[in-house]
């Protein structure tokens, strides 16, 4: 098992959120049963929208990884 370090800025592609901390509980739920992540670190408001996450992923499960999320509605905002 090979780890990967990324931090991307996850921007939600459906919904809308009252605040930031709502948007925040729900990609962490996103990200609670997403497969291949061996750890999530911190989690901040970016300030273009949506959030940074530090993660750690398992880089076999990359692909798993970036489907799971899409499929919950969330995708990278560069």
């Amino acid at each position: 098992m090979h780890s990967l370090k990324i931090g991307p800025r996850y921007v939600s592609k459906r919904a809308t959120f009252v605040n930031a901390d709502v948007e925040k509980a729900a990609l962490l739920d996103a990200l609670a049963t997403a497969p291949g992540v061996m750890f999530t670190g911190l989690i901040e408001p970016h300030l273009k929208g949506g959030h940074r996450a530090s993660l750690e992923i398992d880089r076999d499960l990359l692909d798993k990884f970036i489907a799971h999320m899409d499929s919950r509605g969330w995708m990278d905002g560069f």
